[in-house]
Formats: C-alpha cells, structure tokens, sequence
C-alpha cells in the first residue's frame, strides 16, 4: 500500500466543506478546524491499529417541532454505513439510539443483512436522563441504560457519539453549533480531551478526538473509509452506490419516521441538502479509495 497519510488528508478535507455555512473556519485562525488538526487520521489510526477492535456508535438527535417528534437524517445513516464498512473487517460495531432513530436503524440492519452482528440498544428518552457528563456519570451509580448497553454490547474499544446532542453548561441539549455558548467553549475543549479513546461528532461530552465535518454522516463516511484503508481492504464499490445509500435512507425515513434535520419534513435530504448534492461526497470518497486500491 503507497503512504496513507495523504489519502486520509484528501478525504478529512473533502468532508469539511461548510455546507451549512456554519462557519467552521469563520475565525482564519480560532476555528473548529485548527482546532481538532490530525484528529481524523489519529481517530482512523486508533480503530485500525487495534486488535479486536470494538466500535459503540451513539446516535440520534430528534427534532422537536416535528409531528411527532422524529430523529433527523444525520446521524443514522452514518451509522449504518460505519456498521456495513467494519463489520466485514471483523471490527465489532453496535449501534445505540433512542426515539425514532431505533426502529429506523432497525429497519437499515436489516436490509443490509446485519441485525444478528450488529447489536442495536434503544436509549432512554426521558427528560434528565442524560445530565452530567459521561464521566460524571460513570463516577456515580451507571444508570440502567448503560447497565444494559454494556451487556448488550459487550465490552468496547471505543465510543463514537455521532450526531448527537449532549448537555451544554448551561443544560441545554444541542449540537456544538447550536448555540454560540457551546461555540466558544468547544475548541478550548479539544487540547484537554486527548486521552482515552473516545471519538466524537458533535457533542459537548469532553472526547480524546473530534471529527468535524459539514455533515455528520459524511464524517462517519470518511472515518470508515480511513480504517479500510488502513487496514488494507479491497475497495468496495458497493459501499459508495449512492443510489443504494438513497435507498437505505428511504427505507429509514419511512420506518423512523425520520425527517430533515433544517426543513423538519420527512424527506430523502439530509441537512437541507438535496441528495444528489449530499451523495456527490460519497461519490468522491468511493472515487478516493477505489483509486489509492488500483
């Protein structure tokens, strides 16, 4: 295999593009981005270069406002495409979600013939069952649902929470982006947290990496494209079909619901994105793994 590393560059670059005009690298210099430089590819080495490794994937980020409440498209998706890359590597994945998220993880398993390798665990949703950190939380008496996902799962190398909210100072529930609060705490966050094994995508739990991305999903794409790479997989043109990902995404839509996390509606788009904008990414991330094989 020719040198990694600027494979794994190409591909953490590709998606980081701002599509939500989030203003990831607002500040040319105080940014998420420079913030978290080298966490993808530190993240993809940690998977890869470890024995029998074993991937908790925390997902699901429900929207509100929406009748009735649904998860959002970003996040699950991701998920899925993580448990459909690495399980045929024999890395361990098991998937964890709560409110409609579950029955469309459900729904995604079984069209990709994973439910009985992919363990799924439904989360709480009551209110305050969340507060305190992860660490907070495992310093005190573990809840029941952490009990049970333990059990379920089997021990784990490492956590990802993936497109999912997570408790600001303030107590509020959001994305690192939400509010400018948790903005201007987040990078200053970042240099404390490298220890452990714990990978995160949006969150405000304290983590050893953070992957940033313009879209969740497209994080989970990359991050499972780097660990094949790493770990010398035959390309899979399967994997990067986007109109197989468009059909996974329909048939979770319908069996979450899932909905839009911008628009709220129940449609196949992903972040305000229309999917044929969405997919070109994955398109490319095919395009990059495919050519670093030939």
């Amino acid at each position: 295999m020719t040198d990694p590393e600027p494979i794994l560059t190409a591909l953490c670059d590709l998606v980081q593009e701002d599509v939500g005009c989030r203003g990831l690298r607002a500040d040319p210099v105080d940014n998420l981005i420079n913030a978290t430089a080298g966490d993808f590819a530190a993240a993809c080495h940690s998977i890869a270069d470890t024995p029998k490794a074993r991937l908790a994937v925390v997902t699901g980020f429900t929207i509100p406002g929406t009748d009735p409440p649904a998860a959002e498209t970003d996040g699950p998706l991701g998920a899925l495409f993580l448990a459909r890359a690495l399980t045929p590597l024999g890395i361990g994945v098991a998937l964890a979600a709560d409110g409609t998220a579950v029955p469309a993880l459900a729904a995604g398993l079984a069209a990709c013939g994973l439910t009985s390798q992919v363990p799924l665990v439904e989360l709480p949703d009551a209110g305050g069952a969340y507060d305190g950190t992860i660490r907070e939380r495992s310093q005190s008496v573990q809840p029941d649902y952490l009990m049970r996902f333990s059990g379920e799962v089997g021990s784990f190398t490492h956590l990802l929470a993936l497109e999912r909210v997570g408790p600001t100072h303030t107590r509020e529930s959001i994305g690192f982006a939400g509010r400018s609060e948790a903005w201007d705490e987040f990078p200053r966050e970042v240099p404390e947290a490298m220890r452990g094994r714990c990978l995160s995508m949006r969150g405000r739990d304290v983590t050893a990496l953070t992957i940033v991305a313009g879209v969740s999903n497209w994080g989970a794409y990359a991050l499972a494209t780097g660990v094949r790479l790493l770990r010398g997989a035959a390309a899979e043109a399967d994997l990067y079909d986007v109109n197989r990902e468009r059909e996974l995404l329909r048939l979770m839509v319908d069996a979450g619901p899932l909905v839009d996390g911008v628009t709220g509606e129940r449609t196949l788009t992903v972040d305000g994105l229309t999917f044929e904008r969405y997919g070109r990414v994955l398109r490319r991330l095919g395009e990059l793994a495919v050519g670093d094989a030939s």
